[in-house]
């Protein structure tokens, strides 16, 4: 009997990924490889895909013609600077009501220097965008498994565009889980991500998974209009780096509860954009 490919995507996906970043997760801040681990495990989706059968859709889908960028539009241009801007925003706000709650130091005075520190001479927001485009090629080692394999899969099964969005986000969500676990010494963990005790790491996973699952139906629209792997993986790199334009970070774990609601608002709005023909 031949497995199902949803279900062997998910296996290999999963299995792949929570092996390299659950050893990171929990290995000690000084040990050389967890970087390495953290940035290979993202591997996952894509390893998921070729497992699954799409391997030789990979190449084709990476593949950009000049049609291919006639095809594109303002709002499909949009796309990936709107998502930033939106969460850019959130975060000052979130940064001017809640300062207390928004400041990493208050958990790690002096004991961690920020995980990642901006260069003094460049404006955050240029140097972040900068940095989005740059990695948005590693960005499409996730794409290639959530949008270009599962999102048509869960399709092909007979499920709506918003059930299978709902799903490939929670899919997606669960996913990063690992990195949430701030290993053993809470102050250094693997991954930004991590929640700042093990106690908080529901609550901000909660929070997260929330979010993703609302960038899901963000992005699978424009997966839909475009098929580009490439327009996707940049919204997915402008999301990242979104999360760090208020300056040196921490944790991103406390944006989580804002960035769920501005999330869903944001696609509230676009709904009723896209029914009236504006988007």
């Amino acid at each position: 009997t031949t497995m199902n490919p949803i279900l062997l995507f998910t296996l290999a996906c999963f299995l792949y990924t929570y092996t390299l970043w659950g050893i990171a997760a929990f290995a000690h801040p000084q040990k050389p490889y967890r970087k390495t681990l953290v940035a290979i495990g993202g591997w996952g989706p894509t390893i998921g895909a070729i497992m699954a059968g799409s391997g030789s859709r990979i190449l084709p889908a990476l593949w950009v013609t000049f049609d291919d960028i006639q095809n594109l539009n303002m709002n499909h241009i949009f796309a990936p600077i709107g998502l930033f801007v939106v969460i850019a925003v959130v975060l000052k706000i979130f940064q001017l009501v809640d300062p207390k709650r928004f400041s990493y130091t208050v958990t790690f005075p002096k004991e961690a220097p920020p995980d990642f520190n901006f260069p003094e001479n460049i404006p955050v927001l240029v140097f972040l965008t900068v940095l989005a485009v740059l990695t948005t090629p590693l960005l499409l080692l996730e794409e290639i498994g959530w949008r270009m394999y599962l999102w048509p899969a869960l399709q092909q099964e007979g499920f709506s565009f918003f059930s299978s969005s709902f799903i490939v986000g929670a899919f997606w969500a669960i996913w990063h889980f690992p990195l949430f676990y701030p290993g053993p010494v809470w102050s250094k963990p693997a991954h930004l991500l991590a929640a700042e005790t093990p106690q908080l790491m529901v609550r901000r996973f909660f929070s997260y998974s929330v979010m993703l699952i609302a960038v899901s139906v963000y992005v699978a629209h424009f997966w839909r209009e475009t098929g580009s792997l490439w327009l996707v993986a940049l919204i997915h790199s402008f999301m990242n780096y979104g999360f760090l334009s208020s300056g040196n970070m921490y944790r991103i774990g406390p944006v989580f509860d804002y960035m769920a609601v501005a999330v869903v608002i944001l696609d509230v709005v676009g709904y009723f954009l896209i029914a009236a023909g504006v988007l």
